[in-house]
Parts: C-alpha cells; sequence; structure tokens
C-alpha cells in the first residue's frame, strides 16, 4: 500500500499496490477490480474502525501495527489478527483470519463462567442446607473436604481433612464393625 499524499503532503489515502489471493478471497473482489484503487474506496469502514489512521501512524513514525480486530465482512462475523509495518511511503499488511480461535476462546470462557456460576448455586444450596460436602479419591486414597465440612465438624482448615483413621473415630463405637464392612 502506497500513501497517496494532498496539496498539504498529509496522507489522505493509500493505494493498493498488491493482494494475494486470500486477500482478494476475504475481500470478496477480484484483484484487478482492487488494484490502484485506494483503500478509503474500497474499504470505507477503516475510518471507523481506526484502521486507517493507525497505518498512517504506521507511515509517519515507523512503528510497527499489531490489532486484534472484529470486521463484519459479507459471510458475517470475523475476527482478524492484523498486522502492518512501514515500507517505503507505505506499508505492508498481513491480515491473519483466527475468528475460529476467538469462538473457540469464548466457548471455553462461557463454559468456565457456566461453572462459576453452578458451583456458586452450590455453595449457596450447601451454606442453606447447612450441608458440606467430602470426596475420597480411592486411587491415592485421600480425602477432600469443602469448606461448609470444616465449619460444620469445628476443625481448622489448615490442618486438613482428617485421616481415615481420623474418621473412623468419630463413629459410634457400636457401628464401627458396620463402617468397616462398607
Amino acid at each position: 500500500f502506497t500513501a497517496v499524499r494532498g496539496a498539504d503532503g498529509r496522507i489522505a489515502d493509500f493505494r493498493v499496490d498488491f493482494l494475494n489471493e486470500a486477500a482478494c478471497r476475504n475481500n470478496g473482489l477480484a484483484l484487478d477490480v482492487q488494484v490502484g484503487r485506494g483503500i478509503l474506496e474500497l474499504w470505507p469502514a477503516h475510518i471507523q474502525t481506526g484502521l486507517f489512521d493507525a497505518y498512517v501512524h504506521v507511515v509517519q513514525s515507523g512503528e510497527p501495527l499489531h490489532r486484534v480486530m472484529q470486521m463484519f465482512p459479507r459471510d458475517g462475523d470475523r475476527w482478524y489478527d492484523i498486522r502492518a509495518t512501514r515500507l517505503g511511503d507505505g506499508f505492508v499488511a498481513a491480515w491473519r483470519d483466527i475468528s475460529e480461535r476467538v469462538r473457540d476462546l469464548s466457548r471455553q470462557r462461557a463454559a468456565e463462567a457456566a461453572l462459576r456460576a453452578s458451583d456458586e448455586r452450590l455453595r449457596l444450596a450447601l451454606n442453606g442446607a447447612g450441608a458440606a460436602v467430602w470426596e475420597w479419591d480411592v486411587r491415592d486414597r485421600t480425602i477432600h473436604w469443602s469448606p461448609e465440612n470444616f465449619a460444620l465438624w469445628g476443625r481448622d482448615p489448615a490442618a486438613g481433612p482428617p485421616s481415615r483413621a481420623d474418621w473412623a473415630s468419630g463413629i459410634h463405637p457400636e457401628d464401627r464393625e458396620r463402617a468397616a464392612q462398607a
């Protein structure tokens, strides 16, 4: 992309000098329709998104651009990793479609939020019922207690959950043999 300067010397647009096949597919336009034309003529949304000003900054400052943006081409919502570097009195740019990664991340965040909400509902239910949760991992023979369990048993969480022997000592003497067999 080569800078097109006005009479005052300021950048007024950028001329398209070359685009690869992927850019043509993404833009939905043939190469000959795009080459030689201004980006503001082809993609006026570059003004509203701030991308045009970012490209101007690249050319004027020499600082590279890296931006992730959501764009709305004809085929629907798309996300791009956009990078640009000054080249002469213009710039070269690479747009990489990262839509699927963004959707995957969005799904992961939604799942994490749903899990947090579920955990909070469980915590509220346990608290409201005065109940607690414990788990015995049979593989490594460890016991895990919820914070409510420590409160119910009056046990300091720093001491950790009880051992199996501690647990067994809390069983009524008449029930110990039956509990051991279970």
